[in-house]
């Protein structure tokens, strides 16, 4: 896996956690309540616009936190660490340790020369703890054990997104039509860092994170779900099924 990908994986799985968690505590006006300062939260605005203005898009379904910095988060973990961030990562002091340690590697300066070996395990090391902490934390919460992998995100090719605080079905709002392709990025994690395995719309199963499918005539409906399925390649799985967590993302499907 390029490492930097590694990285920024890492970062976002943290990102949509904390914006999960800070939203279940203060409604959808969070991001005002967190103690980050107006000044930074103008630098995020800034940044996104000049994303969707890169990417001629009109509106953005990025989250403003996806625009912070790792310096940002380290914020807003202190100010708000007391709950749910103390039962997930425990030590803020490790926490900030290990976030002061990949934001060194975020430099740019860093990323005109080749990582060294250790360097790229203790990027793997990191981000692989800070990943783990919150698929354990999410499966005693959701499931009461403790073991399963978790989805972390799912992102469609027509700009819909799943994190974790959402409904597991997305409804999109959005049209599709026979012969189109759909293709999902799905980020996941396992507890016990076994492969993962993933399929949509009940495929052959494989290791790629990256799913297609095309829209076929039996499809053809007013609300149509596209489910997106990840298990291990243990023997035991979270549902009877045997898959281990499963999202949805509802379109309309016309011929």
């Amino acid at each position: 896996m390029e490492i930097y990908q590694t990285l920024r994986d890492c970062e976002n799985a943290l990102r949509d956690f904390m914006a999960a968690t800070l939203e279940k505590q203060f409604g959808d006006e969070w991001i005002n309540h967190c103690q980050i300062s107006p000044e930074i939260i103008k630098d995020w605005v800034e940044l996104q616009k000049e994303d969707e203005e890169r990417h001629q898009a009109t509106t953005s379904d990025e989250h403003l936190i996806n625009y912070s910095s790792l310096e940002d988060l380290k914020i807003i973990l202190l100010a708000n660490w007391e709950g749910e961030f103390t039962d997930t990562f425990g030590d803020y002091k490790l926490m900030e340790v290990y976030l002061n340690i990949l934001s060194r590697y975020r430099n740019p300066d860093i990323h005109r020369r080749p990582l060294l070996t250790f360097q790229k395990h203790l990027i793997l090391g990191i981000s692989g703890e800070i990943r783990n902490m919150i698929s354990v934390y999410r499966s005693l919460q959701e499931l009461d054990r403790e073991g399963f992998p978790r989805i972390e995100s799912v992102r469609d090719n027509l700009g819909n997104i799943w994190v974790p605080g959402k409904p597991s079905h997305v409804k999109t709002g959005m049209t599709v039509h026979v012969g189109d392709m759909i293709e999902f990025v799905v980020s996941a994690v396992d507890p016990l860092e076994e492969d993962i395995l993933y399929t949509v719309e009940s495929k052959a199963w494989n290791i790629g994170n990256v799913l297609t499918t095309v829209v076929e005539p039996r499809q053809v409906s007013k609300n149509t779900a596209f489910n997106i399925f990840i298990r291990s390649e243990r023997k035991f799985h979270a549902f009877p099924k045997g898959y281990d967590d499963r999202i949805a993302f509802d379109y309309q499907v016309l011929p």
